[in-house]
């Protein structure tokens, strides 16, 4: 546990008191939290593909291109089209 000074105690308690001023700071610290996670949330790549049985990971990895998948392209794959 971190040992914290008495005067920095007093300090927090105070901010805790203005309400208005705590709220901001849980939801935007809440905000950034999720914007870390964005690239997970929101985005056009797939999660995860199954192809031939093995697992690719397209949102955390490199580009695949599509002839990895079988497709034609040679620039990314298009994931809405894998069965």
């Amino acid at each position: 546990m971190i040992k914290v000074s008495p005067l920095t105690q007093k300090k927090i308690r105070h901010f805790k008191e203005i309400k208005r001023g705590y709220w901001s700071f849980v939801a935007l610290s809440i905000m950034l939290i999720l914007s870390l996670f964005a690239e997970l949330l929101i985005n056009s790549k797939a999660l995860v593909v199954k192809y031939d049985g093995s697992y690719y990971f397209p949102v955390v990895s490199d580009v695949r291109l599509g002839s990895e998948f079988g497709q034609e392209s040679s620039s990314e794959a298009d994931y809405r089209v894998l069965q």
